[in-house]
C-alpha cells in the first residue's frame, strides 16, 4: 500500500498507462499560455505563434484533451480544449491560404 492511502497501489499495465497519460496531460496544461483568444501551445517554450495543424500543432493537443475529458471524466481537460480551439479558430481566420 502507498503511505497515507488505505487502498493498495494498482500496478496493472492499465493503471500505469493512465498514470503516465495523466502526467503528460498535466504537463500540456502547464505548458499552455493564455492569450486573448484562449490557450496556445507554442512549438518552443518561448514561441507565441499558433501552429493550428493537426499533427504538429495545437489541433492535436486539443484532440488529446478532448479524449482525456472523455476517458478521465475531468471537465478541466474539456475546458482547456475549448479554449485551445478558440485560439486555433482565431489563427486560422488570419491565414491567407485557409
Amino acid at each position: 500500500m502507498r503511505p497515507g492511502h488505505s487502498e493498495p497501489l494498482d500496478t496493472s499495465r492499465g493503471a500505469v498507462a493512465e498514470g503516465l497519460a495523466a502526467g503528460a496531460l498535466d504537463w500540456l496544461l502547464s505548458a499552455a499560455r493564455t492569450t486573448d483568444a484562449g490557450l496556445v501551445w507554442g512549438t518552443t517554450a518561448t514561441d507565441d505563434d499558433v501552429d493550428p495543424f493537426l499533427y504538429n500543432g495545437a489541433s492535436g493537443i486539443v484532440l488529446a484533451l478532448l479524449e482525456a475529458q472523455h476517458h478521465f471524466g475531468d471537465d478541466s481537460y474539456g475546458d482547456a480544449a475549448q479554449r485551445g480551439a478558440r485560439t486555433i479558430a482565431a489563427a486560422v481566420d488570419h491565414e491567407k491560404a485557409c
